[in-house]
């Protein structure tokens, strides 16, 4: 390789190591990842076992083991190993780039450094761009073999192959892809011998997996995707993954699925024109560029293909729903089309037209990937869901207290934060009193006091707040906190006089002057996030957070102990030092960088006016100024879309979450009430947050209610409102007067009724 190319292969794996290092750690763990995380604290074995009852095979879950021992387990440090493997994969494209012709490799890889479904998995902790590694890696050394037969590339592509297995069950479709592509082309050459090793080196990757696979069938259980996904979107998905890397609103990238749409044929059939030159058929060189153009589109097409398939046939074992993470094995081979046919192309004899096509494709398609990177990093937000939480409970958790967390539905993310031990209330629970005593009776006995951690889903599990109830008629409540939607609160028996201890630890953000430690654990925020400051003392005396110079928080220190003191981050964008006051001493904090979020969209005053007016003014000035329901009428499984019009009274002192309920005159005994449908959701889905509003800005935005498959025929009613999250507490109302302080509204009625029609109405007009 000449040295003016061989810098510029090392400036892409630069880039590439470093756009996936670019904001890793900021972005919070979700359910999956905090899977990862708590699989990846157990033993080899444990993960052996665990797995084999789960989705996916050890291997990623063993890697990620070792990993987290020899290096720790923060989120960007554990993210660090996905980082290398999807560099990995920048640079094993290269190798099998150059087989294909020279220039290849280095404009397959320049296409995949910059690709945002590249960088996406290489930030996640999960498997996925290992199993794409070993994909490209098995393909590469199949490559090798088809090319030159030598031990070396059938025992690697035995090996990668067998770990693609063991990374990702659906790896079996890049297996099957390479299948299509090679037995043909061996027959077709009438190579027998090369047919038989090729066929010994599949019984030599099934002997490998067969322990696996006999193990797991005896303890996977049944996995079933329970969503319709149609066909055709499932084909503008993939298109429009591999083009731009984007699987949200997929539906405003048609034109850009068009174009790559138009790039991969373009490029296929420049290679095609080629590589099916009869005069080409019989020689080697020939012969392998046919190889590789089937198996490039075999690997593009087969993969998808297949994991509809599993999905759409109906079958008893595991069927996924069509998710774009099980479509990133076949990216590699997109990237290596794109860059051969560019070559191909532009290495046309005396064509300057065939030059500037070349270099169009390859460039069309690294602006189409490029463009879609800065809204992928600005989706990258670091938020406090359990992060204080966890680290008062590591500071003042006692030996003999125990942790419950209300509900469980979100446990992985907790037990990512969280190492210790702790009970799970179960979200599917239908909770009683006589349940909680066969449940949490013996937990309160063998402790001399319980922290209950509630989330957002212990409000709709328990509305009565029945779990709080039991545990405050056992104990009292000795101190209780708020981050954000989530509370933290300590019961203990009543006799036991002790108000805190500790710290036993200190979080790794926190800073100590004295006997006064402090800490705020985000550093990289938008307006209107929470948070909170961890503070632990002895002396009990106030104190004063200061947001450059600006007082942002005041309190009294706790006399023992430590304490969380929610904060709210101001309307203030820059970058600002925060320090706290107390005892006369000023102990720094560091720095915090506060972002301004994007303005919600001020809608036309030509779509206001065709909203219905509404009388509906909330406390704080929070006004609904139009909205409109439909359809008229509406089947069971179907939705009812709520338009609305919005305008902010100024922020709030939490984030409230705005809900719909559809409300029927018939019992809904799996509900427990009269429920048939419901969304409960922030703003603009999170975007707008209530504690970022600004005084007079308008808003507008479509919500889609779904109608229970079961909801019987009949009138129903749409209940609208606001509620804390934390408390659930409502936002009482201010306006009309006659419904001054209600906690909810009638929007109006719609009928649910099979060919029926009936006009929708307002009780208010």
């Amino acid at each position: 390789m000449p040295r003016m190319r061989r810098a510029v292969v090392l400036l892409i794996l630069l880039g590439a190591f470093a756009l996936r290092l670019h904001l890793l750690g900021e972005s919070s763990i979700w359910w999956d990842e905090g899977l990862a995380v708590w699989a990846a604290r157990k033993s080899l074995p444990e993960i052996a076992c665990w797995t084999g009852a789960d989705v996916h095979p050890p291997l990623y879950f063993w890697l990620l083991h070792l990993w987290r021992g020899a290096a720790g387990e923060s989120a960007w440090v554990l993210r660090f190993l996905s980082a290398a493997v999807g560099t990995a994969m920048v640079a094993a494209m290269i190798p099998l780039g150059e087989l294909l012709g020279s220039g290849v490799g280095t404009g397959a890889a320049l296409l995949l450094a910059l690709h945002p479904f590249a960088v996406w998995w290489s930030q996640e902790m999960r498997m996925y761009s290992l199993a794409a590694l070993l994909a490209l890696a098995s393909t590469w050394a199949l490559a090798g073999w088809v090319r030159r037969p030598r031990w070396r590339c059938w025992l690697g592509y035995v090996l990668a192959s067998a770990g693609g297995l063991y990374t990702l069950y659906l790896s079996a479709f890049v297996l099957l892809a390479q299948g299509i592509a090679t037995a043909p082309w061996l027959l077709r050459r009438r190579d027998f011998a090369g047919l038989a090793r090729w066929a010994l080196a599949l019984l030599a990757v099934a002997v490998i997996f067969a322990p696996w696979a006999f193990y797991a069938a005896g303890h996977m259980r049944t996995w079933s995707a329970a969503e319709p996904f149609a066909f055709g979107r499932y084909l503008l998905l993939y298109v429009v993954l591999i083009v731009r890397g984007v699987s949200t609103h997929i539906e405003r990238q048609t034109a850009s699925a068009l174009a790559g749409a138009g790039l991969i044929l373009l490029s296929a059939a420049s290679v095609g024109r080629e590589v099916l030159n009869p005069k080409e058929e019989h020689s080697d060189a020939g012969g392998f560029r046919r190889w590789a153009w089937g198996m490039l589109l075999a690997w593009l097409a087969v993969p998808p293909l297949g994991v509809y398939a599993v999905y759409a046939v109906p079958h008893s074992f595991y069927t996924p729903k069509p998710e774009a993470r099980y479509l990133l094995v076949s990216l590699p081979a997109f990237g290596l089309l794109l860059a051969w046919g560019a070559r191909e192309l532009a290495r046309r004899p005396r064509s300057i037209r065939g030059s500037l096509a070349g270099w169009g494709i390859l460039l069309a398609g690294a602006a189409l990937a490029c463009s879609a990177l800065p809204g992928y990093y600005s989706g990258r937000w670091l938020r406090d869901d359990f992060i204080s939480i966890a680290a008062l409970l590591e500071a003042c958790r006692r030996p003999d207290e125990g942790v419950i967390l209300h509900t469980d539905k979100d446990w992985p993310v907790f037990a990512a934060h969280y190492p210790g031990d702790w009970v799970g209330i179960p979200n599917a629970q239908p909770l009683s009193l006589q349940w909680l005593d066969s449940y949490l009776g013996p937990v309160w006995e063998a402790h001399r006091g319980l922290w209950l951690v509630q989330t957002p889903d212990a409000l709709r599990a328990d509305p009565q707040h029945l779990v709080a109830r039991w545990l405050a008629s056992r104990g009292r409540e000795a101190a209780s906190y708020r981050v954000g939607s989530r509370l933290l609160t300590l019961y203990r028996r009543e006799g036991d006089s002790s108000e805190g201890v500790g710290p036993l630890t200190t979080p790794a953000y926190a800073r100590s002057f004295g006997d006064l430690t402090a800490g705020v654990p985000l550093r990289r925020v938008r307006v209107g996030d929470e948070t909170a400051l961890f503070a632990c003392s002895s002396s009990g005396e106030r104190f004063v957070l200061y947001l450059d110079g600006r007082p942002w928080r005041e309190g009294e220190l706790p006399r023992s102990g430590c304490a969380l003191y929610p904060l709210t981050v101001p309307d203030s964008p820059g970058i600002h030092r925060i320090h706290i006051e107390a005892k006369g001493a000023e102990l720094p904090l560091g720095r915090m960088a506060i972002a301004a979020r994007r303005e919600a969209v001020t809608p036309s005053p030509e779509s206001a006016a065709e909203l219905r007016p509404s009388p509906f003014v909330w406390e704080g000035n929070l006004r609904l100024l139009g909205y409109e329901i439909e359809p008229e009428a509406v089947r069971p499984g179907g939705t009812v879309r709520v338009t609305m019009r919005w305008q902010a009274g100024g922020p709030t002192s939490t984030r409230l979450v705005f809900f719909v309920h559809l409300l029927g005159e018939v019992y809904n005994a799996e509900q427990g009430n009269f429920l048939w449908g419901q969304r409960d959701a922030e703003p603009l889905n999170g975007a707008y947050p209530s504690t970022a509003w600004r005084s007079g800005r308008e808003w507008q935005e479509v919500w889609e209610v779904p109608v229970h498959p079961d909801a019987p025929p009949g009138r129903y009613k749409l209940e609208a409102g606001w509620y804390d999250p934390g408390t659930g507490a409502r936002l009482p109302l201010a306006e009309p007067p006659s419904i001054a302080g209600a906690d909810h509204v009638i929007l109006g009625e719609i009928v649910v009724e099979e060919g029926s029609k009936p006009a929708s109405r307002s009780p208010y007009g």
